[in-house]
């Protein structure tokens, strides 16, 4: 804990009290979370994904000794916002609503790894806006309410251009038009509510330099 605090306060970066893909995790410390082991996270509805991201620190752990720091470095700052959990978590599912339509028009392609990505967003929006409701005081205020469906929107619109590239689709088409509609629109609050200052990149690069030699020095130490 002591390696991540410090090495964010060197450098100047904010952190998170508790970030969305966190809210319950168990946190030693201010900007510090602890990935739950695998067996905890329950699947999601439906089966498939588990809730915040299985990951491959559970595929290491599970076949010997491992240790791992996550840095999840921000690229910029935002201010504080109010937008309550419950407001927060509708926002995510309608987005879900509106984007599956046109993830729906998508079909499986060899070159194009966008599919599954969406699929997983999709069911991401379900979790989250889950553990808002469960913890209305952290998923209160959180940036990715806004971010989760531009992300989203975007790969959706992304995988939409892939479709058109190879022919002209009337369904295909128009759903672009309504998803593109969307992301403007969402983009529009976003920047509103959270007005994004932009932090130097030597100060990111500086603090992940950081975080590597000190993981090195504590693990031959």
């Amino acid at each position: 804990m002591l390696i991540l605090e410090r090495a964010s306060a060197r450098h100047g970066l904010p952190v998170e009290a508790k970030p969305s893909d966190a809210i319950e995790w168990a946190s030693p410390g201010p900007g510090v979370h602890v990935l739950p082991p695998a067996e905890q996270m329950s699947p999601a509805p439906g089966g498939g994904r588990r809730p915040f991201g299985a990951s491959s620190v559970h595929y290491a752990h599970a076949r010997g000794a491992a240790h791992a720091f996550a840095t999840e470095t921000p690229m910029w700052t935002s201010r504080p916002h109010d937008f309550p959990a419950d407001e927060a978590a509708r926002h995510l599912e309608d987005a879900a609503a509106v984007l599956a339509p046109g993830a729906a028009l998508l079909r499986p392609r060899a070159d194009d790894p966008f599919l599954p990505a969406i699929t997983d967003r999709l069911g991401i929006h379900a979790l989250t806006a889950a553990a808002y409701r469960r913890n209305p005081q952290a998923g209160a205020g959180q940036d990715l309410a806004h971010l989760g469906p531009l992300r989203t929107a975007g790969m959706v619109l992304r995988a939409l251009d892939t479709e058109l590239a190879h022919g002209a689709d009337t369904s295909r088409a128009s759903a672009r038009d309504q998803v593109e509609a969307h992301f403007v629109r969402w983009l529009g609050a976003a920047e509103q509510a959270l007005r994004p200052a932009p932090i130097p990149l030597p100060r990111t690069a500086g603090f992940q330099l950081d975080m590597i030699l000190s993981a090195a020095d504590l693990v031959v130490g």
